[in-house]
């Protein structure tokens, strides 16, 4: 979900949310795996923070937002540096490994 999308919580000025949802932007972008917000996107991919294991089974389908980016029909990117990882150089983080058996 786009950070801007009508039904996003995103922009509220209530405390719990202004701590936990990225600003209102329109590169910034939610996953939910159901009603479990699992993964945050913000500046277009640019930083990404994971609310899941890094061995999480699914981490791969919370991944659809950046492949939307990549893919999309109208002005699609042709990268995505990711620059951090849950707060952290991503380069370093343990989310670069994919879990066993998932490709």
């Amino acid at each position: 979900m786009n950070a801007t999308d009508p039904a996003s919580l995103c922009g509220l000025q209530l405390d719990f949310f202004k701590t936990h949802l990225p600003k209102r932007l329109i590169g910034n972008h939610l996953v939910y795996h159901g009603s479990r917000l699992v993964l945050v996107s913000d500046r277009q991919g640019r930083s990404l923070n994971f609310l899941i294991e890094a061995n999480d089974p699914d981490i791969q389908s919370y991944l659809c937002t950046l492949r939307h980016l990549l893919f999309r029909v109208f002005q699609p990117r042709k990268k995505i540096p990711i620059k951090t990882i849950n707060g952290n150089n991503a380069a370093h983080s343990e989310y670069l490994d994919p879990p066993e058996g998932v490709i």
